[in-house]
């Protein structure tokens, strides 16, 4: 029987499922505390299960419905409705123009260590240069700004398939709340997903495999989304804030070891 379920599934051994759904319950974890992060964590922890990265990506994105869902809904009080509308613009704008770039080899290594380092770079300073007060507007962002790291996130997204860090400065520099910054990221999130995931179907990427697969890992998928989101409601404002500054700069390592 377990022969028969591994064989409907990405995974070869039993070890394998185990150890990708100890990943997977990490990465949601920090997923639903955050509002970002499992993308590049399960990426780099499953590239040692999965020699194709592909398969983790799909897989990735079908198991991170749940998070996106359960938040968006159940905190869509606290969306920053103008803020997430023109950064959504500007990620729809921005996507093709990165999908062109790969085309053309623009993906080389060497710029994917430049973008880590400038994500390193933007840590540092959300985690040393100030913290917007919470609540309080924090700092004026013109909406042009919030359009242009839209763009700049969709370019990325289309480019490397890493569209977060613009957004979550964005978002820091607003000085939203804890649930309000969470729950407006995985919204855009969420939006790219529900994009992604019939394209993925439509180019063959994804099928019947990767959806079992997803099914298989939902209990340590939603075990990971409980565990995040209690210390999300617990841990304060202050914490959060410089956890967001620490995650964002240890995804730009991650990101230059990937490159």
């Amino acid at each position: 029987m377990l022969e028969a379920l591994l064989d409907a599934t990405l995974f070869d051994s039993i070890g394998q499922l185990v150890l990708a759904g100890a990943v997977l319950l990490l990465a949601q974890a920090v997923y639903a505390l955050y509002g970002f992060g499992s993308g590049l964590l399960s990426v780099a922890l499953l590239a040692f299960l999965f020699p194709d990265i592909p398969r983790v990506v799909v897989l990735l994105l079908l198991v991170n419905l749940p998070t996106e869902l359960f938040v968006v809904v159940r905190e869509r009080a606290q969306l920053a409705l103008g803020t997430a509308g023109l950064l959504l613009a500007g990620i729809a704008a921005g996507i093709p123009v990165g999908a062109l770039l790969l085309e053309a080899g623009a993906g080389s290594a060497w710029l994917v260590r430049a973008l880590a380092a400038v994500i390193v770079l933007l840590a540092i300073n959300l985690a040393w240069n100030g913290d917007p007060s919470p609540g309080a507007g924090g700092r004026r962002v013109p909406p042009a700004v919030d359009l242009a790291a839209g763009t700049v996130s969709g370019v990325l997204s289309g480019l490397f398939g890493t569209g977060g860090p613009p957004l979550i400065v964005v978002l820091h520099r607003r000085g939203l709340d804890k649930r309000a910054f969470r729950a407006t990221l995985l919204a855009l999130f969420l939006a790219m997903s529900v994009v992604r995931v019939p394209v993925y179907f439509w180019r063959g990427i994804a099928d019947e495999r990767a959806v079992v697969s997803a099914l298989v890992m939902l209990p340590a998928a939603l075990a990971g989304l409980a565990a995040g989101h209690l210390v999300h409601a617990r841990i304060p404002e202050r914490t959060f804030r410089r956890g967001v500054a620490v995650l964002l700069g240890v995804l730009g390592v991650l990101m230059w070891l990937r490159g």
